[in-house]
Order: structure tokens, then sequence, then C-alpha cells
């Protein structure tokens, strides 16, 4: 772990939850461009923690999760 001068709080918690974020999107991104299954794909935002909003904080991909989890609004 590299600790960034004048980059602000940076602590194990935030660093390894950004780092798990990275692998579940990149493994995301793979099913997606590789033919995955709708279930594995679905299986693997909803059965993992890139739906848990209240730890986005602790990552740089952020706007990224918050666009692929957006809620939609019924009329």
């Amino acid at each position: 772990m590299n600790i960034i001068k004048d980059k602000g709080i940076q602590n194990y918690k935030s660093y390894y939850i950004d780092k798990f974020y990275e692998t579940l999107l990149f493994h995301w991104i793979c099913l997606n461009n590789e033919g995955g299954s709708e279930k594995d794909k679905n299986d693997l935002l909803l059965g993992s923690i890139l739906k848990e909003n209240n730890l986005y904080k602790y990552t740089k991909y952020k706007d990224r999760l918050e666009d692929i989890f957006k809620e939609q609004k019924k009329d």
C-alpha cells in the first residue's frame, strides 16, 4: 500500500475496499464483453458488495457504480 502525501486520509479500509470494488467491476465488465449469461452478471451485481451504496465513499468508482445502480422512478 502506498501512502501519497497531500492526498487526504488514506487507510487500509478504503484501500482494500477500493481494490475489491475494482476487481468486481472488472469481472463484471469481462462478463459483459465475453458474453457471460445474464444470470451470472446479475448474480455478481446483486450478490456482492457492488450494490452497497454506503461503501461507495471508499472507492474511486463511485460515479460508475451509481450509474449501474440508478434507481428507476415509477410514475
